[in-house]
């Protein structure tokens, strides 16, 4: 039946997290819903280091196109709909901050935190495929999690009050270990 194909998304407040369940609502009304949940949600927010005051008007006519950036920034692609230019732009900008000469750079721009650590830690283990790594235990959630799928040996590091790294607890983790090579994520 028709009412089958939709779901509605509540947001239950007492228990901090969404219910989904048929519904007869519309679409519309289903995502208006969503959309003030969401609203609510970032009327209040406190936590993540995301800059909420921003505006995307500019580039929301883009939201139609499935842009993707393939591949290598640096070669060309056999995908068309894509910001190569923009992101190129962006590498380009920090090379000139960091005073690094073309063609002695190489990045990319990531979609998150997570895939930045993903990715580095990815060549960082190509590069050391038996080296451990040592990560402060206040790193970001992902740099675990990358040690996980990538099978890597990972060491938490404590930290000081201030959340810096604990260099002494560095220091004593890296001597247990001297027969290993170090991947160290500050």
């Amino acid at each position: 039946s028709q009412e089958s194909l939709f779901v509605d998304l509540r947001f239950d407040e007492s228990k901090d997290q969404y219910h989904v369940k048929k519904s007869t609502n519309t679409t519309n009304q289903i995502l208006q819903d969503f959309a003030e949940v969401i609203k609510s949600r970032t009327d209040f927010h406190l936590g993540y280091p995301y800059n909420l005051n921003y505006n995307h008007d500019e580039i929301l006519g883009f939201m139609r196109y499935s842009i993707n950036n393939l591949g290598d920034p640096f070669d060309d692609s056999n995908y068309g709909v894509h910001s190569r230019p923009f992101e190129l732009a962006v590498l380009d900008f920090f090379a000139r901050l960091w005073k690094i000469e073309k063609p002695d750079y190489w990045g990319y721009v990531t979609t998150s935190g997570t895939e930045g650590n993903l990715h580095g830690l990815l060549v960082a283990r190509e590069v050391l495929p038996n080296a451990i790594l040592y990560a402060s235990k206040e790193s970001h959630y992902s740099v675990f999690k990358a040690a996980r799928f990538y099978r890597m040996d990972a060491i938490s590091i404590d930290t000081l009050h201030t959340g810096e790294i604990d260099y002494f607890d560095l220091e004593k983790k890296i001597s247990e270990n001297r027969d290993r090579e170090v991947i160290l994520n500050a």
